[in-house]
């Protein structure tokens, strides 16, 4: 198989399956749930999309449980269905392996990117939209070109690096524990220890939140592109990292059976 083949496999495997379109579909389904129970205090679009995001619930099923499903639990599915050899004979389990972090990321980030827009697009058609002005969110400055357009992309992009991330921690932890129920929890465990370690004096709280969010201060009217840029940084080092120590681990596993 050619270099690219396990990634096209991994890719037709994701981006076509049901698994993706109903994770996409069920971030938008939890927005608008919390905006449905809400709906006395959101008298606008803008207030609504802010209520949304803000319960910890929601936090968790968009950011850390609905990404893993369309692709990252692939690896432990593979290895109890036997499909492991098969793909280390036609490709090499490192590549295979490879193609499984990579597609898993892509996946996890369309899933909340998608979920997000989808949710917008009901959110924005069906709500009164006021008259947009510039306000101090992280994005804020977006909304002086007179259209909420670049804010929600910009806004759901950013979101969407930590369905990312979430993909690709579970993909590690499946390397390692190949079991589909400890993959699906894994992410959600991993963030509750990671938020337990930052509150100790001395680390940034409040503006490294790994999954949630990353927040740069003092970059002025450039605030909101550091602010992307770090979380882009931390996105691609941290899914690459995970995904190198995947293969490593799969690897290790394959010389052990």
């Amino acid at each position: 198989m050619k270099k690219t083949g396990s990634l096209r496999a991994c890719f037709r495997r994701a981006f076509f399956s049901p698994a993706f379109f109903l994770a996409a579909a069920g971030v938008a389904a939890v927005l608008l749930g919390e905006v449905l129970l809400l709906k006395r205090k959101a008298n606008n679009a803008f207030s609504a999309y802010g209520f949304a995001f803000g319960g910890g619930g929601v936090d968790m099923i968009i950011y850390m449980i609905l990404p893993v499903l369309p692709f990252a639990l692939s690896y432990a599915a593979d290895v109890y269905s036997g499909a492991v050899p098969f793909w280390s004979v036609r490709c090499g389990i490192r590549r295979y392996v490879r193609g499984v972090w990579v597609t898993a990321s892509l996946t996890g980030f369309c899933t909340v990117f998608f979920g997000i827009l989808l949710f917008d697009a009901v959110l924005f058609t069906t709500m009164t939209v006021p008259e947009l002005m510039e306000d101090q969110n992280l994005f804020g400055n977006f909304l002086k070109f007179g259209t909420p357009v670049p804010y929600l992309l910009v806004d759901s992009f950013y979101k969407g690096l930590s369905g990312a991330m979430t993909a690709c921690i579970a993909v590690w932890f499946s390397s390692m524990v190949p079991d589909r129920l400890a993959t699906i929890a894994s992410p959600v465990v991993l963030d509750f220890l990671y938020i337990r370690v930052i509150t100790i004096p001395g680390f940034f709280y409040d503006r490294f939140r790994l999954i949630k969010g990353i927040n740069i201060e003092g970059g002025g009217e450039l605030n909101w592109l550091w602010t992307i840029l770090a979380k882009l940084a931390t996105a691609l080092v941290l899914c690459t990292v995970l995904g190198l120590l995947a293969e490593y681990n799969a690897k290790r596993r394959q010389k052990n059976e």
